[in-house]
Formats: structure tokens, C-alpha cells, sequence
């Protein structure tokens, strides 16, 4: 990583907010571990379709820390738009109705205004993993979105190939505790119900019997316990789930510290 920093001329105050991922799928790249080396990978992958299989990405969350550095380093903020032009452009950030106005804004020179615009949508900034399986009976398949305010979490609907319904809203006060379990390849995650949504809805095609609505929901309701105090997920990406739930408490930690 220091090489390719030297090369591409990043400032020493940018440098640890980039790292190389591995593009695994259309909308999933996975931040590499510091045991990995990058030449190994590009071998390894040198048949495949794609012209790469790694790419320079934003490790950071924090909103705040983000704003400073895009304002004092340029080259900072020509990364930060070209990926969220990228992210707009494949769906991980949800432009909806403002996608006119961010494609008058899809340029270099208006990096700011386009920047400004899309971090007020949805998904900006998050990571979200491929469908992951769960110990939830209701919910057996769940796609995950880690962000700076919390989790989201969204039925899978293997018919539709994509997440079904709304995701739901987890946030970090009502997630206690996270570990990667390596034998099981999974995270388990210990929630506190009190600081869940009084009420919570998946759309699931997985629906039990006990439910009714015409949009053949899974309606959860915390006085039933339907979401488990204990979570656990399994994914062949367990250890960058972690590794990005460490990353947004040690930027929360920044800014308790005032760092």
C-alpha cells in the first residue's frame, strides 16, 4: 500500500483513510488483510474477465472526517467523487428522484456540490455485503449494510436475486458486542433490545405462518423477542464484517478524543 501511496502521489494526511480492495462481485469489493499481499491476489485472478481485480477505496466512515479532508486535500476529494459517482452509478447509493442533478454535477471541477448532494442519500458511505446466512428462523438469508450510523438489515429474496422490502435500521448504541467466530466462519453479534425500533418489519419471502398482512411481511415485534438477542451470521466475508465494525468505533473514538 505504501508503494502504490508513493506512485499515486497521496499525501501523507490521506494515505490512512485509502486501502486496496479486491473486486469479488459487481457491487462488492472486500478491504484486504494486512497478511495479504496484493501481487499474490492479481496471480491468482490474472484469468479472470475483469482488467483488475483491485482497487484503490475510501477506509473511512466518519462523515465529519471525510468533509475536512475532501476541504483541505484535492486529491482527497477527486477519489471521493469518482467512487461515489461509481456507487451511484451501480445502486449502493440510492439517488432516486436526484439522479438528473447529480449527472448535471458529474464533473470533476463540481466535485464539492456533487459531493454535498450525495451524502444526504441513502446508502452513501455504507458497505453492503452479499446475503449472508442467519440463525433467525423467520429470516434465514439477510443482507447487512454497515455505515457510520449503524446496521441495516434486508430479507433476501433468492427469486428476485436482490433484498426484499425496506431495510431495517440497527443502530450502534443497540449492538453490544461483536466477535468473528472462526470456526464457524461467522460474526456474532449480542443486540440490546431496548435501544431497537419499538417495532420492526422485513419483507421476506420466508414468511411463517403466523403472518397475515398482504405484503407477506415478518412483522417483528421486540415484546416477542422475533429478532434474538444474539445474532449470528455467517458469511465467507466474516472477518471484513468485523474489520469494518472495529474501523467505526475506532473513527467514533476520534472524535471522542478529539483526534
Amino acid at each position: 500500500m505504501d508503494a502504490l501511496a508513493e506512485r499515486l502521489r497521496l499525501p501523507a494526511a490521506v494515505r490512512p483513510y485509502f486501502y486496496l480492495f479486491e473486486i469479488l462481485e459487481y457491487n462488492f469489493e472486500r478491504r484486504l488483510q494486512g497478511n495479504e499481499c496484493p501481487h499474490a491476489l492479481y496471480i491468482a485472478n490474472y484469468s479472470t474477465a475483469s482488467s483488475s481485480c483491485l482497487a484503490l477505496r475510501r477506509w473511512l466512515f466518519s462523515p465529519q472526517r471525510e468533509l475536512r479532508l475532501a476541504r483541505q486535500e484535492p486529491l482527497a476529494a477527486q477519489y471521493f467523487f469518482w467512487q461515489a459517482v461509481e456507487d451511484v452509478n451501480r445502486g449502493v447509493c440510492v439517488a432516486g428522484n436526484r439522479l438528473y442533478q447529480l449527472k448535471a454535477l458529474q464533473d470533476v471541477a463540481r466535485a464539492h456540490e456533487y459531493l454535498a448532494l450525495a451524502r444526504t442519500l441513502p446508502g452513501y458511505g455504507d458497505v453492503v455485503f452479499p446475503a449472508a446466512r442467519s440463525d433467525c428462523r423467520d429470516l434465514p438469508l439477510l443482507v447487512v449494510a454497515v455505515g457510520w450510523s449503524g446496521m441495516k438489515l434486508s430479507a433476501w429474496s433468492a427469486e428476485a436475486g436482490a433484498a426484499a422490502g425496506e431495510p431495517v435500521p440497527v443502530p450502534w448504541r443497540a449492538v453490544r458486542e461483536w466477535r468473528a467466530d472462526d470456526a464457524a466462519a461467522a460474526v456474532r453479534l449480542r443486540l440490546a433490545h431496548a435501544a431497537l425500533p419499538p417495532r420492526l418489519t422485513l419483507h421476506s419471502p420466508h414468511v411463517s405462518t403466523h403472518a397475515h398482512d398482504a405484503a407477506a411481511a415478518v412483522r417483528l415485534r421486540l415484546a416477542h423477542a422475533a429478532l434474538p438477542p444474539r445474532l449470528t451470521l455467517h458469511s465467507p466475508h466474516y472477518q471484513y464484517l468485523c474489520t469494518c465494525m472495529d474501523r467505526i468505533a475506532e473513527e467514533a473514538a476520534w472524535l471522542d478524543t478529539g483526534e
